[in-house]
């Protein structure tokens, strides 16, 4: 049957029509799109630049600070951040992907994560009727372990996102604090950043550099495994070996802790080096914190940002300036005057008011005489001489520790006036650093070659293991002769030894030869003005000692302020334990059987290489154990040994505390009393027990008793106490 052309053409016209209102309506819907650029309530910027478009930050690993012998003194610890979804609008199709029931949730999971529940509630709820889609919980949400993300697992709660995160560990604890310093992990470049101390100033090269992940994820967050992907891997940062010595600076950290609670002082300083290398072997200061619960007091590091009047340490430096300028000093000659003398106006007296008669130039220093300092300065060398000298010992301009340490003072020499030169040369008025005086010491100690201090021993990549920088030893100066350093270094002997010196007899060792100068300096009164008049706990105790001193492996300084109980004996239950434990220790580490050293409260243990005792029997362990002096606790009761918390065969000091697990059930709950934080975490790291810990300092309390059962997911709260 055949259509009229009429009807055709009405057909035709239809469907023209039609065809020209569908394109008007794909152009409107075009133009809209182009101008408005939004379809279904979705802007396609946002969704092309966030949504289409994935990019991670792949966190580099952060670099290890070792001690010299490469003991870990900073290291990285994978920790967990959560946070509470409040939103199924990403989930897929019948999956629950929020925390629907928040008074069941909150009240199950505030007391795992130690927030109170009420708290929980009123934060999620508010969120929620804000719009959020998650939530973060502040504190209690961030940096909790393995153990506390398996317990929360546990609860199997929906809704609880988990990134994981790197955070920073100290496991020596308090140890050179305000050297290592601290880093934290920043949310925003998702990296651990340095904070303080050598984390901050050698972030660079600790820190890495991070990668990427670029992928391509569809409107629900989820990856289109067919696009293509860009990964960028990361560069692992670079690991520190310091110079310290773990040994060291433990029987320095142990004595500084134990003279401050028995003597009270203001502060104390200590430093231990190598005269040899001009390697720091250890440095510490009160009062200190643990890194990593971060007590902090004070954030400058006084060791070499405080310049302090550092009293008769000052007097054999007087001396060798005189010695060495040979303007007239002789050790022979005697003293014209001594007790007490006058100049420009002042009295300068001895501590011995009435003097000594026919004393010899040469016993000023056994005697600390002030008098016999000031009749060097005025008469032994000109006043241009003595400060040639001065600065040559490096006094009054800064040692160069900054580089490394980020700071330094460079402290004042006082020198106007003739009484200003005197005073300054036994340690009153002029200013100096623990820092500028132990490397004007070490030119005493080292035959006249004054060293630059080192910190840092060498920096390796961590992932090749190739070395990028290694310390050498450096002579910054030449101050005095190598017979004047022989000079001086031999009265600072007699000082010592001799028997019948007055400032430093008491200090004399057994099993090697000590040379040494005891100080004490008036302490200026800053908001009096003058000086503090209180007895002798209104002074600063200093002391300095070179051993052996036939051929010098160790300097010693140190610095006590105004200790408030006790102050003239403070210095020596500082000084004597820290010299007696680090001058055996040094000359023993060629034994491989190790050394024992008195502490004062027992013998302390130096192994160079500690026993593997995996899989052995206990019974053949526990001679051992005590023969070699190991401070081990045994847990269970078992026959045989399955862990151990010490890395065999790496150095060893029995002031730790090493945990050796076995096979038996049946654990009983040790005494933790005296506890450091750093053993309670490796006891609860290799017990799988859940520690709690507050407060700082060391175990006064412990939630589970001596002797009580507990196995591994029992819960124990820890005080410490300082």
């Amino acid at each position: 049957m055949k259509m009229n052309n009429g009807n055709s053409n009405v057909v035709i016209k239809f469907f023209c029509i039609v065809f020209f209102v569908l394109i008007g309506i794909v152009a409107l819907r075009a133009g809209f799109i182009a101008i408005f650029q939004n379809v279904n309530g979705n802007n396609l910027i946002e969704f092309s630049e966030g949504r289409g478009i994935n990019k991670e930050i792949l966190p580099a690993e952060r670099g290890t600070i070792y001690d010299r012998f490469g003991q870990k003194v900073a290291q990285n610890l994978d920790t967990y951040n959560i946070s509470i979804v409040l939103t199924n609008k990403y989930a897929m199709p019948g999956e629950v992907a929020s925390m629907e029931d928040i008074d069941a949730g909150a009240e199950k999971l505030a007391p795992v994560i130690g927030m109170p529940v009420d708290e929980l509630k009123e934060l999620l709820y508010a969120q929620k009727e804000a719009g959020a889609d998650q939530t973060e919980l502040g504190s209690y949400g961030r940096g909790l372990s393995q153990t506390k993300m398996e317990e929360i697992e546990a609860l199997g709660l929906t809704g609880i996102e988990k990134t994981k995160v790197q955070s920073r560990q100290y496991p020596q604890g308090v140890f050179a604090s305000h050297t290592i310093g601290y880093a934290t992990y920043d949310p925003e470049t998702k990296q651990v950043i340095g904070r303080m101390g050598i984390e901050l100033v050698f972030d660079k090269r600790l820190a890495g550099k991070a990668g990427s992940y670029e992928y391509q994820e569809n409107a629900h967050g989820q990856k289109i495994s067919s696009a293509p992907e860009i990964r960028v891997e990361p560069e692992n940062g670079d690991d520190v070996y310091l110079t310290l010595d773990l040994a060291i600076q433990n029987f320095v950290e142990e004595n500084i802790k134990k003279v401050q609670a028995e003597h009270n002082p203001e502060w104390i300083q200590v430093m231990v080096v190598d005269p040899k290398t001009g390697k720091i072997l250890a440095m510490s200061s009160t009062p200190s914190f643990d890194p990593n619960i971060r007590d902090i007091q004070s954030y400058v590091n006084p060791l070499n940002e405080s310049a302090v009047e550092v009293g008769s340490v000052m007097k054999p430096l007087t001396y060798a300036a005189a010695i060495d300028a040979k303007e007239g000093y002789n050790g022979d000659e005697i003293v014209p005057w001594t007790g007490s003398i006058e100049v420009d106006g002042f009295t300068i007296n001895d501590w011995n008011r009435y003097g000594w008669s026919n004393m010899k130039y040469d016993d000023g220093v056994c005697q600390s005489s002030n008098t016999a300092i000031a009749s060097v300065v005025v008469n032994k060398m000109q006043s241009e001489t003595y400060l040639k000298y001065l600065n040559a010992f490096g006094f009054g301009k800064e040692t160069g520790i900054k580089q490394t340490l980020g700071a330094e003072a460079s402290g004042t020499i006082l020198f106007g006036t003739e009484a200003e030169r005197i005073t300054t040369g036994f340690g009153q008025g002029t200013t100096a650093t623990a820092m500028q005086m132990m490397q004007a010491y070490t030119a005493i100690a080292n035959k006249g070659n004054m060293m630059e201090l080192q910190l840092v021993d060498k920096i390796v990549d961590s992932n090749s293991g190739d070395l990028i920088y290694q310390a050498t030893p450096k002579v910054v100066g030449n101050p005095i002769t190598s017979e004047t350093a022989d000079y001086v270094l031999d009265l600072m002997n007699q000082t010592i030894n001799r028997g019948d010196c007055s400032s430093g007899g008491t200090y004399a060792m057994e099993d090697f030869t000590l040379a040494g100068k005891t100080g004490t300096a008036e302490v200026p009164d800053q908001e009096n003005g003058g000086y503090y008049h209180i007895g002798d706990t209104g002074y600063n105790y200093s002391f300095v000692g070179i051993a052996p001193a036939e051929d010098p492996q160790f300097l010693f300084y140190a610095t006590i302020s105004r200790p408030k109980s006790d102050p003239t004996m403070a210095m020596h239950h500082l000084a004597e334990p820290i010299i007696e434990n680090s001058v055996k220790y040094l000359m023993s580490k060629n034994s491989s059987t190790g050394v024992s050293i008195n502490t004062g409260s027992g013998y302390l243990t130096a192994i160079d290489s500690f026993p593997s005792f995996m899989n052995q029997v206990v019974a053949d362990v526990k001679p051992v154990i005590e023969g070699q002096k190991i401070n081990a606790v045994i847990i269970g009761g078992g026959d045989t040994i399955i862990r151990q918390s010490q890395e065999p065969y790496t150095p060893y000091y029995s002031n730790e505390r090493v945990f050796l697990l076995t096979n038996g059930s049946g654990w009983k709950m040790p005494n933790m009393s005296g506890w450091s934080r750093v053993d309670v975490e490796r006891f609860a790291n290799i017990t799988g027990i859940k520690v709690k810990i507050e407060g700082s300092g060391y175990v006064n309390s412990q939630s589970i008793g001596e002797g009580s059962d507990f196995t591994a997911g029992d819960e124990l709260s820890i005080t410490l106490a300082p």
